[in-house]
């Protein structure tokens, strides 16, 4: 029975992959499974004996790069020999992963089945919900994340050598502690965000297991060391400890590199409370109240993707009166069954309670504090994939209990709730959104020029919707880098959780972009042997002599909010630009990009055929809100000061920095209010930081902004707002910007000042 249930999870969760055409579909987009593939490509060749463990040939020479993302050891050992067998790269990935769900199922069915003692029906349900549950379902598809499945498995292998020692089974115990110590050594090797964040459950657990009962749990663990018991546990401990050296050497550098991670792009993935319910789209109960719900709290519909992990509703509220019954009235549980079920529904609890936000504060901070390597984690939203993992089994212990009353109608009722929950998982979502055939760098590469000795990719191609933010920093450096590690050339490109510093090969549309690879092979004495290869032809080129620098944009370009440091305006983005400021179609003001006798001109940054006049105002409209994310309209309003815009808006890199706005006066007869989302890098011992404000370099106001993010609100006279233009509001700091590793907060080495993340522009009646 367990298998035939485990078959059907598995075909329901694939069923996109497998029934969407005549090809197979593989999970997600083609940008991170193509990230995974070339380091999973990388490991084929570090086991063939080709390349160094630590040193993927990409971002080429910066060294330790393995230590830049997830290192997929585990995963590496199955796809290997998948790939030895003749498998392609792709599906070589997708079977361990499938494998790897199998082993949640299984681990789930023993520890619910075996050390919990429930009924079969119980059980079944339990590991079907913790396999397809939504969140599960759409939070997964980081297919790293998978990995999530090996919580239940520790769970289950912990309970097991207790059961061992207690047994006096002492070399059974041993086996399965080092088994245990295997898990725990590759684990974090693998995903070190399920690792982690296991890890940090488990500290939860035991706190939990501390303040309800904190003499049956030192019983419990002392049966398990008495008469030299813990001797048979040294064995798994030193693996365990073994495998934090490899952990150190790779994830070590990339530490005191990077800094790591600030608590203001933490606290950007923190879910609201209302995305606890957060089931993403296409699930057809529960998305469309869900949405208007979040719109009328929040201001948005679903939020972005991260987000979509939380529990179902009527989940969520079984086990909140699961936690309410379990302290209230009996379980009919053996005591340590009993105790176990009360810590973890508590801990599910804490869990939530540690990861939400409100107004900006969320007490994950007491986390990000206190509990080793929680600065090298980020999306901390995917904390909710352990609680849904084990909501999942929680709620099955519950139905077991409601459905062993004695009343006649418990057991159906139980039943009942069952089937409600699991209908209310599903999703129509397609979770698998590519094929082989849209990844180049599975096409038949041709073999490089003799002379090459290090390459980059141009011309990258555009699917149809293809988004600004693809087209700039993914799909020129994910084909690169999987190509780098099929054919054994190195790559200067590369896209990973972190980046290197000075490293600025993004955005392949630029007319300076080849320039700018170019002075990057150059300051690293890379550019004999430097290569380019086509996307689209599939062509190699040798660069034998340096790109010339193409022209700066005109100030007009800028001034009408077309460009930024974010990159010019990608093609697919213009069109809706259109529609919302302008007239129904978009042409752009161009300007020959070098001499005057070229035929090349640059319109809005590229390259163009004819000459066009400006189509479009980029007027800021009443109630209107923008965001200065990456890839988000907002950028386009930055002009001088600005660092390269992040996940969740934009530092200013400078004393001053300065955006291009325009507000119709018409619009705004009282004048206009902005509301300025901000906050600023502070030294330990300050509490805040003025910011002066100015239109068109006259003095407007004032902001006084903290260490977190706050609304400022600035009133501008409509008299001040000029007509038929955009005007510079100008953003200066009484001291220069200083970097956090300069202030002892991080090693981040950037000059940073003070950060906008969005812009809210409203009516405003300014002071006489």
């Amino acid at each position: 029975m367990a298998a035939l249930l485990c078959l059907l999870s598995l075909v329901y969760f694939y069923g996109s992959h497998l029934f969407s055409g005549p090809e197979l579909r593989y999970t997600f987009d083609r940008f991170d499974p193509i990230i995974q593939a070339s380091i999973l490509e990388h490991w084929y060749g570090v086991y063939r004996g080709l390349y160094d463990w630590r040193n993927p040939i990409i971002f080429y020479p910066i060294q330790g790069a393995l230590g830049f993302n997830d290192s997929y050891v585990l995963t590496s050992i199955p796809y290997s020999l998948l790939r030895a067998a003749g498998l392609d790269p792709l599906l070589a990935m997708e079977i361990p992963h499938a494998a790897t769900r199998v082993i949640g199922f299984a681990s789930a069915w023993i520890l619910m089945r075996r050390y919990f003692g429930l009924s079969l029906w119980a059980t079944a349900f339990g590991a079907v919900l913790l396999t397809v549950a939504n969140g599960i379902y759409l939070g997964t598809m980081h297919t790293q994340l998978t990995t999530v499945a090996y919580a239940p498995l520790l769970f289950c292998l912990i309970a097991r050598i207790h059961e061992l020692l207690v047994d006096e089974r002492r070399g059974a115990a041993l086996f399965t502690g080092c088994v245990t110590g295997l898990l725990l050594a590759f684990w974090p090797l693998t995903s070190f965000y399920m690792f982690w964040m296991t890890g940090l459950f488990t500290i939860i657990v035991l706190g939990v297991a501390l303040l309800l009962n904190r003499r049956l749990l030192i019983a419990m663990i002392g049966e398990a060391l008495v008469a030299q018991r813990w001797l048979t546990l040294v064995p798994g401990l030193i693996i365990f400890a073994a495998g934090l050296y490899p952990l150190w050497l790779i994830y070590g550098p990339t530490a005191a590199l990077t800094g790591m991670h600030q608590f203001i792009a933490v606290i950007h993935n923190a879910p609201h409370l209302v995305d606890l319910i957060n089931v993403g789209p296409d699930n057809p109960i529960w998305s469309e109240t869900f949405e208007r719900l979040r719109f009328e709290t929040v201001g948005s519909g679903l939020g972005e993707f991260e987000l979509w992990r939380g529990f179902t509703p009527v989940h969520l509220a079984l086990l909140a009166l699961a936690l309410l019954a379990a302290f209230k009235l009996p379980t009919g549980l053996p005591a340590r069954q009993d105790f176990a079920y009360r810590c973890l529904l508590v801990t599910l609890a804490v869990g939530l309670l540690l990861l939400v936000q409100v107004g900006g504060f969320t007490l994950w901070w007491i986390v990000y504090t206190v509990v080793p390597g929680a600065k090298a984690v980020r999306v901390i939203v995917r904390f909710e994939l352990l609680l849904v993992t084990f909501g999942a089994i929680a709620l099955a212990i519950a139905l077991d209990i409601l459905a062993r009353y004695r009343a006649p109608w418990t057991s159906l009722v139980a039943v009942v709730l069952a089937a409600s929950v699991l209908a209310e998982q599903y999703s129509s979502f397609p979770t698998a959104r590519f094929k082989a055939a849209d990844v180049k760098a599975l096409a038949d590469i041709p073999q490089p020029p003799r002379a090459c000795r290090t390459f980059y990719t141009v011309n990258p191609y555009r699917a149809d919707g293809e988004s600004a933010v693809n087209m700039k920093y993914y799909i020129h450096s994910t084909e690169a880098m999987l190509i780098a590690e099929r054919i054994g050339l190195p790559t200067l490109l590369g896209m990973h959780t972190f980046i290197p510093p000075g490293w600025d090969l993004t955005d392949p549309l630029a007319p300076d972009y080849e320039w700018r690879v170019y002075r990057y092979a150059e300051k690293h004495h890379l550019t004999e042997g430097l290569c380019a290869f086509d996307l689209q032809d599939l062509t190699w080129r040798v660069v034998t002599t340096p790109p010339d620098r193409p022209a700066t944009p005109p100030p007009e370009l800028a001034l009408a909010g077309l460009i930024s440091p974010a990159g010019p305006i990608s093609l697919d983005l213009r069109a809706p630009l259109a529609q919302r400021y302008g007239g129904s179609s978009l042409r752009l003001p161009c300007r020959p990009m070098a001499a005057t006798d070229t035929s090349l001109l640059v319109c809005a940054g590229e390259p163009a055929k004819d000459a066009g006049g400006v189509g479009v105002a980029l007027a800021l409209r009443d109630g209107e809100h923008v965001s200065f994310a990456r890839g988000e309209p907002g950028t386009l309003l930055l002009a001088d000061g600005w660092s390269p815009p992040e996940s969740w808006g934009t530092w200013a890199s400078d004393q001053q920095a300065s955006l291009v706005v325009r507000l119709d006066r018409s619009l705004f007869a009282d004048g206009a209010r902005l509301v300025l989302t901000a906050h600023a890098l502070l030294p330990l011992q300050d509490t805040s930081k003025v910011v002066h404000v100015s239109i068109d370099d006259a003095p407007l106001g004032s902001l006084n902004l903290t260490g977190d993010p706050s609304q400022q609100d600035l009133c501008i006279p409509a008299a001040r707002l000029p007509e038929g233009r955009a005007f510079t509001l100008t953003l200066r700091t009484d001291r220069a910007a200083q970097s956090p590793a300069a202030l002892k907060l991080s090693g981040d080495a950037r000059p940073l000042n003070f950060a906008l993340s969005g812009l809210t522009v409203g009516h405003c009646q300014p002071s006489p």
